[in-house]
């Protein structure tokens, strides 16, 4: 039994060498010498050894094995736009500091996906660098701020950030504000600046395995994230229709209304206009409310109370709208009036990018706009782009309905195209032309107008570049 013993004792000697903190006690039992079985619990870091018997006594050993220590905690995540169907961000740098210093760094990679491997227990700050420009806002945005402020609807999470353009730690009015002045152009730029993200702060401890991070981003002002990846255009792409006839003067100023086309209930307007030459424009007025001009840099304290915004730049004009109480209007109603005087030479024309939003701020789909037509305008007959390397269309001005056709030919004499377009009422059209297919060189491009009373035959020169 000695001997037994001390073979064992010996052998748990030789063990305790390499693994620190062995100790064994011994307890009266009887019977044949016997050894048991070892349990290996490496979560609390300790080695058994039960339940050993030798010679009469039974022997238990506690082993204690060295530790292995915390490796650390991995950081990834995935950083996207919350628009209606979110967005990947790539190509977002994504830093992550401790105590002021960048411990690792990495570039959101096609799906938003970004990694920064493992990182020790403590505070962090995650800093966001892009190149992605700001994409835009428009009068809802301003309608959805002031429907926060006064608590009809609460923004929260990464719009109410977005909201916060004057970086205050607050929304109210003076954002809606900013926002529509942006809108028209009257400032390029936020004092809170272009992007916001909704994860800053991040903190590791000990025991701690992995944080997926989801991150979003928004443009500061986008509030309702309309404007990524390109702004969403609710307004139809087609002119102006034209509806009756203008009486305008030289001298006197005189209105123009521009309507809609069907009832709708309105809480936002963004609307640009392209105005024709020879007109002068005095005032916009929307629903008895005369719009405040912004074009000579208007001071804040003169906007400050304002929700009506327009601005001119060369013949472009410029409007934001927006009010908490809607505005109403049965079709053929004008939405907006401009004051003018002058005699115009042509017909109003809608800027592609328009939105017009009810009193929630959601878009309205597909609205038409028309207006009356200048008393005496001529028909007019343009190719726009010109010269163009790819596609050009013919751009109508038409006092009545009527007929147009047009025919191309080469510097050859030769017939590349030719169509025929038939016009229901007055108004401004396009014709489109499919240019790009055809080889560099000049074309004459002959349009002929039937009109109820006249026609008009014009030949117009277009060339066309090399790609």
């Amino acid at each position: 039994m000695k001997n037994s013993l001390c073979i064992l004792v010996l052998a748990f000697w030789g063990l305790s060498t390499w693994i620190a903190n062995g100790q064994w006690s011994a307890v009266s039992s009887g019977g044949t010498d016997t050894l048991g079985q070892y349990v290996l619990n490496t979560s609390i870091g300790e080695l058994l050894i039960d339940d050993v018997r030798a010679g009469g006594y039974q022997y238990k050993f506690g082993v204690q094995q060295p530790y292995r220590g915390w490796e650390g905690a991995r950081v990834r995540g995935t950083l996207r736009y919350p628009s209606l169907n979110p967005v990947a961000l790539s190509g977002v740098q994504v830093s992550l500091k401790k105590n002021g210093q960048t411990v690792a760094s990495t570039t959101t990679l096609s799906q938003g996906q970004f990694d920064l491997g493992l990182v020790d227990s403590g505070l962090y700050t995650l800093e966001y660098t892009t190149t992605q420009p700001w994409r835009g806002v428009n009068s809802s945005d301003a309608l959805v701020v002031m429907r926060h402020f006064a608590g009809v609807q609460l923004l929260s999470g990464i719009r109410l950030l977005a909201g916060d353009v004057s970086r205050r730690g607050f929304v109210n009015g003076q954002d809606a504000l900013n926002i529509a002045r942006r809108v028209v152009r009257e400032i390029q730029t936020f004092v809170a600046g272009d992007w916001v993200y909704d994860l800053h702060n991040l903190s590791i401890a000990n025991g701690d395995t992995a944080f997926q991070l989801p991150v979003n981003s928004l443009c500061y002002g986008d509030v309702n994230a309309s404007f990524f990846p390109g702004p969403t255009v609710r307004m139809a792409s087609e002119p102006l229709i034209a509806k009756g006839l203008l009486n305008s003067s030289p001298i006197k100023p005189y209105d123009w209304p521009i309507s809609l086309t069907t009832a709708q209930s309105v809480g936002a307007i963004t609307l640009d206009l392209k105005l024709p030459e020879g007109l002068q424009l005095q005032g916009v007025e929307i629903d008895g409310q005369q719009g405040t001009d912004v074009t000579e840099s208007a001071s804040i304290d003169r906007v400050a109370a304002t929700n009506f915004l327009y601005r001119r730049e060369g013949q472009a004009l410029r409007i934001a709208w927006f009010r908490l109480n809607p505005m109403v209007r049965e079709a053929d109603q004008p939405l907006l009036t401009l004051k003018v005087r002058g005699i115009p030479t042509g017909m109003l024309e809608m800027i592609p990018g328009g939105e017009l939003a009810d009193e929630l701020a959601q878009p309205l789909d597909q609205v038409r706009l028309s207006a009356p037509i200048p008393g005496g305008l001529n028909w007019q007959a343009n190719l726009v782009p010109n010269p163009t390397s790819e596609s050009s269309h013919l751009a109508l001005t038409l006092p009545t309905a009527g007929v147009v056709e047009y025919t191309v030919v080469d510097a050859l004499g030769r017939e590349v195209a030719q169509g025929r377009e038939e016009a229901t009422m007055a108004g401004s059209y396009k014709v489109e032309l499919m240019s790009s297919l055809w080889s560099t060189g000049t074309y004459s491009v002959r349009v002929r107008w039937q009109g109820k009373e006249s026609t008009e035959v014009s030949t117009l020169r277009l060339m066309k570049l090399n790609r």
